[in-house]
């Protein structure tokens, strides 16, 4: 593929999927001679990796009790990338621990070492809660 016909291209804006199919070839060809030629897509930007977290933030993070959306938005990424750190570094939120104060429920989902994910209620002298 010549430089200046891709050049051209994404000048107007187009996207490297509509590039390949004016052409006749797969994204991932057109996406090569993009690359080989030096060149980038104006949409290049808005799809680059933003980063990751650091294990200890997130660890940090995770045992001050915030959700995973709290967490996104103190890192500056999404829900979903906040859940792939989260299964990389084998973390896990934990929902009981969201809400705080005296209105805590006497039933929660949490995660029993047993059972899996299940509902525990509050019971017993202690008032701990408990797997059901």
């Amino acid at each position: 593929m010549e430089a200046a016909w891709l050049a051209s291209r994404l000048e107007e804006g187009r996207s490297i999927e509509s590039i390949a199919r004016e052409a006749g070839r797969s994204a991932s060809t057109v996406a090569y001679w993009v690359n080989k030629h030096g060149l980038a897509s104006k949409h290049a930007r808005k799809h680059a990796a933003r980063g990751g977290i650091a294990r200890a933030e997130l660890e940090a993070l995770v045992q001050a009790g915030l959700s995973i959306r709290q967490i996104a938005a103190e890192v500056d990424l999404s829900p979903s990338a906040v859940r792939h750190w989260l299964a990389k570094y084998g973390l896990r939120t934990q929902p009981a621990r969201y809400v705080r104060g005296p209105d805590k429920p006497d039933v929660v989902v949490r995660e029993c070492g047993r059972h899996g994910w299940t509902t525990f209620v509050r019971g017993g002298t202690d008032g701990y809660l408990r797997c059901g």
